[in-house]
């Protein structure tokens, strides 16, 4: 379902709509127990839609129009905020992050909030760079795709 779901919202980004087969397989591995993070929702179209299927959405957006008035669903938080003030999302709790113009300070932010084995999803081809300076584990843009999947550590270091 999740897979349906951000095919749906992230036609609206050019750069994925070439992308199905290669988003489809990235994004089946998530289940409705999936905690999606949109960095920069603008009016939560994408996280409106996220959040009949999945477990739980931040939406976060320094903009005060959001949602543009409609009354958000229970699993739906919307987080006024920017890059100066950070994320007020418990660390390590994001399955999923996207956001269709990452900065280094975003990517930093959205890294801090993604669980072990978490990744982070843009079509901004020219993010690659600032993920790998952000700590990311594994930056993979796979040449037959407009999209760049980032990976946080993939397993816990022990204590």
């Amino acid at each position: 379902m999740l897979v349906a779901l951000l095919q749906r919202g992230l036609l609206l980004d050019r750069g994925l709509q070439r992308s199905g087969s290669f988003v489809n397989s990235l994004l089946q591995r998530f289940t409705p127990r999936t905690v999606f993070m949109e960095i920069g929702a603008g009016d939560c179209s994408l996280a409106l839609l996220a959040a009949s299927y999945v477990e739980r959405v931040y939406a976060v957006d320094p903009a005060k129009r959001i949602v543009d008035g409609r009354l958000p669903p229970l699993n739906l938080r919307l987080l006024l905020s920017d890059e100066d003030t950070g994320i007020p999302v418990p660390e390590g709790s994001v399955d999923l992050a996207f956001s269709a113009r990452p900065t280094a300070a975003r990517l930093r932010l959205a890294r801090q909030c993604l669980a072990s084995g978490g990744l982070f999803v843009t079509s901004d081809l020219g993010s690659r760079q600032l993920a790998l300076e952000a700590g990311f584990a594994r930056v993979r843009q796979p040449w037959f795709e407009p999209v760049i999947v980032a990976v946080t550590i993939e397993f816990a270091l022990p204590t």
